[in-house]
């Protein structure tokens, strides 16, 4: 994870991306979830090679969602020049219905927010992100989208419209622009 976030800022003058969305498959789902929080620890089961992943620094918290940072979240402050600022809050059922409105009109697609990312690789991809913004104090403008395993050409085609439909939601939600 660290190499997309740096190769991303060597193509963008050192800066992080405003915001972030994960993709996994979660083939025993039927619907599209987006995960609410993220654990540094408890993961179950090992990846391919058998292995847990790399051990997160104890001093990261707990648990992390989206959110902006507090002075107390690390020594660190940056200014930004930016012309929009992000200012992502926890997930809940306003974020939650911003998405459906940004859904296409007449499809009944089935989104959803979970607070279960399943202690396994998603999750720990999420926990990554969300703590590598964390150590650097700015916003938690991640998410994880969890998609169904449908593989057929219209649910591809349906799951490009929840995709579109979530950066919509959470620029919407999350972006503000500014006089910079």
């Amino acid at each position: 994870m660290p190499r997309i976030i740096e190769g991303f800022r060597a193509a963008h003058d050192g800066r992080p991306p405003h915001l972030v969305i994960h993709i996994g498959m979660a083939a025993t789902r039927q619907y599209y979830a987006v995960e609410t929080v993220a654990h540094r620890e408890g993961y179950k089961h090992t990846d391919v090679d058998g292995q847990f992943g790399i051990p997160f620094d104890p001093s990261l918290p707990e648990r992390l969602q989206p959110g902006v940072p507090t002075p107390s979240d690390s020594a660190s402050t940056s200014e930004s020049t930016d012309k929009v600022k992000v200012v992502p809050s926890p997930l809940d059922t306003g974020f939650l219905q911003t998405w459906r409105k940004s859904l296409p009109a007449g499809r009944s697609i089935d989104v959803r927010l979970s607070h279960d990312a399943g202690h396994y690789l998603c999750e720990y991809i999420y926990y990554t992100s969300l703590s590598m913004a964390w150590e650097e104090n700015r916003p938690r403008a991640a998410l994880f989208l969890h998609v169904p395993g449908w593989t057929d050409k219209a649910s591809v085609e349906m799951g490009v419209e929840v995709v579109v439909g979530l950066v919509r939601a959470m620029v919407e939600s999350w972006i503000v622009e500014t006089d910079a």
